[in-house]
């Protein structure tokens, strides 16, 4: 659990069965590892408690008939509960009783019973099944867990707080349901749903950008040895989804030595000499023609793309810059660059190679970059053809 051993240690002891947490909410930006925290402690609970578990994620669910279709799906239980074929057929069996509920054939209910609900039906069914199959006694303790509650709708929410909180409440098995829930915002964005719940405090675990020696951790369990951390770190923000992509498309080349020095056998500048910033920063410079922060945008990430930049103006030796000040990278270097990367990733640099010479060519005939759409509309080019580029330009431009 890198950079989440203090977050995963506090809830797998706080959804223990002897544990007091009753709702906590995992909160961070997009690839923060939010997924992956609340996936392990979920297996070590089932693994090491008496658990039943209920996932699901939001961002399946256009309704709430969506959720509890999840709930039903994805029931778990902990091995020593024994409770895995009884659960399989009650997966089976609940979906009848829910398309009886629908049917619009059935009799009108005139007496003064309550009518069912979906989250009634479901947590009585349940309830029934862990009272049958629990003869010895033991203790159970159910964790609903929902990943980005964020991207539930507000009937959903609602849902949950009334219809599906009611059954939990009146069920002597769920009635101390404990909760996991996910979300990009913090828990003061679901104060009315807290109140609606019944749920008072909720524990607030917002979990922060790793650090440099994170990411250098982080980098290796991935197989990428030679890394400099803190670069990454800084590019990435500390976010281990976004450092994923960078290390998976070239961001780091250092673990890739051997070949990069066989650099120095080429005629013009030594590329063994840059480090693997820089190396990453003449691998996006090596596709543009002409190269400026605009048309880097559509090689690399906008900050990226500045780095790039600013950091190449100062590179004399290997680039020249134009009146309007674009910068043109010597042929060798572009050649090596180029040549490395299509080694290594065949059908990116394939792709990129293709995505510049459509942008070369739109420059030619557009050439005002202060007045022009490209751009802003440039990024539709990734889906520019062969066959679609020949009925923009020449057959000779295209090949």
């Amino acid at each position: 659990m890198i950079g989440r051993k203090k977050e995963f240690s506090y809830l797998r002891e706080g959804l223990s069965s002897t544990g007091k947490l009753r709702c906590a909410l995992v909160n961070g930006k997009e690839g923060i590892g939010k997924t992956f925290l609340l996936e392990q402690v979920s297996s070590s609970l089932l693994e090491s408690g008496s658990h039943i578990l209920l996932p699901a994620n939001g961002k399946d669910c256009a309704g709430p008939q969506d959720l509890l279709s999840q709930f039903t799906r994805n029931l778990f239980s902990s091995s020593s509960l024994n409770l895995s074929e009884p659960l399989q057929s009650f997966a089976r069996s609940i979906g009848g009783k829910f398309a009886s509920l629908r049917n619009p054939a059935l009799p009108v209910n005139d007496s003064d019973e309550p009518v069912p609900t979906f989250a009634g039906i479901f947590i009585h069914e349940l309830s029934h099944l862990l009272e049958k199959n629990n003869q010895e006694g033991k203790h159970l303790t159910p964790v609903i867990v929902i990943e980005d509650i964020n991207l539930l709708t507000p009937d959903t929410l609602l849902w949950l707080s009334h219809d599906f909180n009611h059954a939990l409440r009146n069920s002597t098995w769920f009635k101390n349901c404990r909760f996991l829930f996910s979300s990009t915002d913090g828990t003061k964005n679901y104060k009315m749903f807290w109140a609606k719940f019944g749920i008072e405090n909720p524990v607030d675990l917002k979990l922060l950008p790793f650090s440099a020696s994170e990411m250098e951790e982080f980098s290796r369990s991935h197989g990428f040895n030679e890394v400099n951390a803190e670069d990454l770190k800084e590019i990435s923000n500390g976010n281990p989804a976004i450092a994923l992509k960078y290390l998976q498309n070239g961001f780091i080349m250092n673990n890739k030595n051997n070949k990069m020095a066989d650099s120095k056998d080429h005629k013009g500048t030594d590329l063994s000499k840059f480090t693997e910033k820089e190396l990453e920063y003449l691998l996006y410079a090596s596709y543009p023609a002409k190269i400026n922060r605009y048309n880097l945008e559509h090689f690399c990430s906008p900050k990226l793309s500045a780095f790039t930049y600013n950091w190449l103006k100062r590179q004399h030796q290997i680039c020249d810059i134009l009146a309007d000040g674009d910068l043109v990278l010597h042929d060798s270097v572009r050649e090596q660059m180029r040549a490395f990367h299509a080694d290594e990733e065949p059908s990116k640099a394939e792709e990129m190679v293709t995505l510049a010479s459509v942008l070369d060519a739109f420059y030619d005939l557009f050439p005002d970059t202060d007045s022009h759409w490209i751009p802003i509309n440039l990024q539709a080019l990734n889906s520019f053809s062969k066959s679609l580029c020949k009925r923009v330009f020449s057959e000779f431009e295209c090949e």
